[in-house]
């Protein structure tokens, strides 16, 4: 059963109403009026409730979610996830937008480390969600396709004289990926 969930949004507030929802989330957690485990409201029944669109509860779903304090549930709803070690994350200036002047304010180019800023906290919790989660059943070979591999393997024996198995190919989708 969902837990009753009360939340007040500034209507003439600069922040956006997905951003005061979660952080209203966020605080009731920090509060303790939301423990490990209790279950959200739908993203539907509150936004009825708050009479925002329901994408606008979506986006805050999906804030705490990445963030860490809630996890998704496909089909069962959102839940509060085990959030014991975290602590309500500190105000923040809002980010600006760069302008061509600025420097960077991240890279998300293929091969460029992002430095100190993976010891956050958010990024070790986001590490761990990952690496602790199974793979999903269905996926395909991670060398590529069995089926392309063997095509692959007959038609360098064949044009290029080279003798080789699908167990010594990998296919990969460009260079960045290889």
């Amino acid at each position: 059963m969902p837990v009753d969930l009360v939340i007040t949004l500034d209507r003439t507030s600069s922040v956006t109403l997905a951003q005061q929802i979660a952080t209203e989330i966020r605080g009731a957690v920090g509060d303790r009026r939301l423990a490990p485990g209790d279950r959200l409201p739908s993203s539907r029944a509150l936004a009825a409730e708050l009479g925002v669109a329901r994408m606008v509860v979506q986006q805050a779903y999906d804030q705490v979610v990445a963030e860490g304090w809630a996890e998704s549930r496909r089909g069962a709803g959102t839940y509060i996830g085990d959030v014991a070690t975290l602590a309500p994350p500190p105000a923040r200036p809002p980010v600006r937008a760069a302008t061509t002047d600025d420097a960077e304010l991240i890279s998300l180019r293929p091969g460029v480390p992002w430095g100190e800023r993976t010891a956050s906290a958010a990024w070790r919790r986001a590490w761990r969600t990952v690496s602790a989660t199974p793979i999903p059943a269905g996926y395909p070979d991670a060398q590529g396709l069995p089926g392309l591999r063997d095509q692959v393997c007959a038609y360098l024996g064949r044009a290029r004289g080279i003798a080789t198995t699908p167990d010594e190919l990998v296919i990969t989708s460009g260079s960045a990926h290889g």
